[in-house]
C-alpha cells in the first residue's frame, strides 16, 4: 500500500495544485519528525531552528550533508517529487516534511559546521501535527523592529489591531 501511495504522489507532481491531497488509512509511516526546522538555501538544505533539546548537538546554522547515507539534496529532491504545487510550496512542504517517518523511528544525520563534520542518531519523536505548532511558537511578534519600520505576521495580527496602526503603517519607511 505504500508504494501505491508514493505512486500516486508522484502522479499528483505535475498537477502543479497545492490543494491536492493523497491519504493511505491508518497510515503512520511519515507522522512523526524531528524537533528541527530545516530549510533550503543555495541549493543546501540547513538547520533553521531547533525546537528542543532531544535534538542532541544540532544547531542553527548546520548544513545537512546526509541523511541515512543519502545526499540531504538527493532527500529533498525526492520529496519534492512527492508534491503538487508551485515552486515555493513544493519548497515549504519538503522542508517540512524532510525528517518525517515512523513514530521513534532513528534517523542518522551528518551535519557540517565550519570545518567539523557531526554525526547524530536522532529519533523521531515529534508528532508531525505538533512541528506546525512548534514552528508558530517560534514567530517574532508583530510591531515596530526598527525605527519606522514594522514587521507584520499576518498570520497572527488581528484586523482590529491593523485598523489601530494604520497611521504609523501609512508612514512607515518599511513593512516587512
Amino acid at each position: 500500500p505504500l508504494a501505491f501511495k508514493e505512486t500516486q504522489l508522484q502522479m499528483t507532481d505535475p498537477l502543479n495544485d497545492g490543494h491536492v491531497w493523497v491519504g493511505l488509512n491508518n497510515d503512520a509511516s511519515n507522522a512523526y519528525t524531528l524537533p528541527i526546522q530545516f530549510d533550503w538555501v543555495e541549493n543546501k538544505v540547513i538547520v533553521d531552528k531547533v525546537f528542543d533539546k532531544n535534538a542532541g548537538d544540532v544547531q542553527p546554522g548546520d548544513i545537512v550533508d546526509k541523511v541515512n547515507g543519502k545526499s540531504a539534496a538527493a532527500v529533498y529532491k525526492d520529496k519534492m517529487s512527492l508534491i503538487s504545487g508551485s515552486p515555493q510550496w513544493k519548497s515549504y512542504k519538503a522542508m517540512s516534511n524532510f525528517a518525517a517517518g515512523a513514530q521513534n523511528s532513528p534517523v542518522k544525520i551528518t551535519l557540517l559546521r565550519g570545518d567539523k563534520t557531526i554525526e547524530l542518531q536522532l529519533n523521531r519523536d515529534l508528532l508531525s501535527g505538533k512541528y506546525g505548532a512548534a514552528v508558530n511558537n517560534l514567530r517574532k511578534k508583530s510591531g515596530k523592529v526598527a525605527d519606522n519600520i514594522y514587521y507584520l505576521d499576518l498570520n497572527t495580527l488581528s484586523k482590529d489591531t491593523i485598523d489601530s496602526w494604520i497611521h504609523d503603517l501609512a508612514r512607515a519607511k518599511g513593512i516587512i
